[in-house]
């Protein structure tokens, strides 16, 4: 002869309803997914728009300029259409060293 436990009414976790509704929600919300991803899938096929697009790049027709810094070794490329200016004040009392491009 085996014991059953007694049951409560105050005990705790989720009832078999309870999981079954979680569950259905669920479902239900994937379903209405599906059903959105596959009507705007079949209208962009009917717009007509392409699906994969191709990249195209072009040369640029520019000559490359360099910004030299010869105090610090730096030689960096920039585009022709900017105008830098690089002034740089020496220890000596010499004149200040002007590069303008």
């Amino acid at each position: 002869m085996q014991r059953r436990q007694p049951t409560y009414r105050n005990q705790s976790g989720f009832s078999v309803i309870e999981v079954s509704l979680v569950l259905l929600i669920v479902a239900v919300l994937a379903a209405t997914g599906f059903v959105v991803y596959q009507r705007q899938q079949s209208s962009s096929a009917k717009s007509g728009v392409p699906t994969t697009s191709v990249q195209t790049t072009t040369q640029p027709t520019a000559t490359i300029t360099y910004f030299d810094i010869k105090e610090w070794g730096v030689r960096a490329p920039y585009p022709c259409s900017l105008r830098l200016t690089y002034k740089c004040q020496r220890t000596t009392h010499q004149q200040p060293f002007q590069l303008t491009s």
